[in-house]
């Protein structure tokens, strides 16, 4: 007796694990069934009535492929309950059975849709067109008889399978796209693609001479790794959806780039390092060292309960073509030296309260000259008369210079601001 061990027995114990039982007599075959309905809401009739609950959603009803069990309804759930990837009407799929807790008897599970036409057509494999033998309408089965295990009888009518069942009205929501173009592939990447666009790649640099390389691969070294997600790709696309496609950091509709030693092609919405700063960053363009990119038409970032932090070593750079606004009770600018206008500014700014102190002094003091001037007085002939125009300014002057103080006093209503201060 041998006994295997290593990789050799561990693919032959998953084989054998997952190896379709044989569930008509004869040998073992892959039991494939064509997708005719599945339960995603409550509003599916085996949940209206009571048949299944909630606990089911995600359960498929599968028509049988093969000559021997052609019109044959199967029931499957899912078989990995943390990763879902839901078929729709019309793609393939490929049953297990295993016992259950909640069952009397095995119970049939399914896997991922099946690629019936290659990678290429990420939105859906729908393959309806099958016509064989199948049950006349008369026969057809409804959802209480398929609840107790019953299968359709063939007959000798011919007809083509319907897409989608008439009374689940679950299925009203998936819109067929034939321009969604898969991702392509390169040497080791692990890619997870939506039906619609969206993705995520674990991938590297990886340097290629297809027409469809990718534009993250100009510099370093093959393995450096990259991650990629992607919601959206160009509106402007092909409408050919079997063509492939790389992620695009400008045109698709939202990308989150972790790179590490990768030169991203990246068109910012305003760059001015060069003029507008005073000591400026590698562009974007040029970097290439790890960074993390987010790019869409609107980004937020909101913490609901506490702070944000933007740290750097360097610089943080906020720039647009409108306007910035900071918003805020207490709003801190704490530098060596602030500029305010153009990193070239000389002009310090005044400090309120010395200002107002000193504007204070010399308003009083031309107050009091205009006062004893009020008394002024002239001498023709050696008489002595006042000096109508010399006092009739200067009681003008002093009307004015009190309100001028009146002013510089009031610490509400002043000439100082009750927002801003500076040191």
């Amino acid at each position: 007796m041998s006994t295997k061990f290593g990789f050799p027995a561990l693919t032959n114990r998953a084989t054998n694990l997952n190896k379709p039982k044989n569930f008509s007599g004869g040998k073992t075959l892959p039991l494939i069934v064509r997708v005719i309905d599945i339960v995603l809401d409550e509003n599916h009739p085996l949940i209206k009535n009571g048949s299944i609950g909630l606990n089911s959603l995600g359960m498929i009803l599968g028509a049988g492929t093969k000559p021997n069990n052609f019109g044959k309804i199967y029931k499957a759930l899912p078989s990995n309950p943390n990763t879902k990837k839901y078929p729709i009407i019309n793609e393939h799929v490929e049953l297990f059975q295993s016992t259950t807790p909640n069952s009397n008897g095995p119970q049939f599970f399914y896997q991922e849709s099946l690629g019936l036409f290659g990678t290429s057509t990420p939105n859906g494999n729908q393959f309806p067109s099958i016509t064989q033998n199948i049950t006349p309408p008369s026969q057809n089965l409804n959802y209480s008889q398929i609840e107790t295990g019953a299968s359709n009888i063939v007959d000798n009518q011919t007809q083509t399978l319907l897409s989608s069942p008439i009374d689940n009205p679950s299925q009203a929501n998936f819109v067929v796209q034939s321009n969604i173009q898969p991702l392509m592939p390169f040497e080791g990447h692990i890619m997870y693609e939506g039906r619609f666009g969206n993705s995520l790649r674990f991938g590297s640099t990886a340097k290629s001479l297809s027409l469809y390389a990718n534009n993250w691969s100009s510099i370093g070294n093959n393995g450096d790794p990259i991650t990629i997600l992607r919601n959206g790709q160009p509106s402007n696309s092909t409408s050919e959806g079997w063509i492939p496609l790389s992620e695009d950091i400008n045109n698709d509709l939202s990308l989150i780039y972790l790179t590490s030693y990768q030169k991203i092609p990246i068109n910012l919405a305003r760059e001015e390092f060069k003029i507008k700063w005073k000591t400026p960053p590698i562009t974007p363009t040029t970097y290439i060292n790890p960074q993390v990119i987010i790019n869409s038409d609107r980004v937020i970032i909101n913490s609901k309960k506490d702070s944000i932090f933007l740290s750097a070593q360097q610089s943080i750079g906020l720039s647009c073509y409108d306007e910035i606004n900071i918003i805020g009770k207490n709003i801190i600018l704490d530098g060596t030296k602030v500029y305010l206008g153009d990193k070239s500014a000389t002009q310090p700014v005044l400090k309120g309260d010395d200002t107002v102190i000193l504007l204070k002094q010399v308003v009083t003091e031309i107050r009091n000259l205009a006062m004893s001037l009020e008394t002024s007085m002239i001498f023709p002939a050696g008489v002595p008369l006042p000096n109508v125009v010399i006092q009739s300014t200067s009681q003008i002057a002093i009307q004015n210079l009190n309100k001028i103080l009146i002013r510089l006093e009031d610490n509400v209503n002043g000439i100082k601001s009750n927002f801003v201060k500076v040191k």
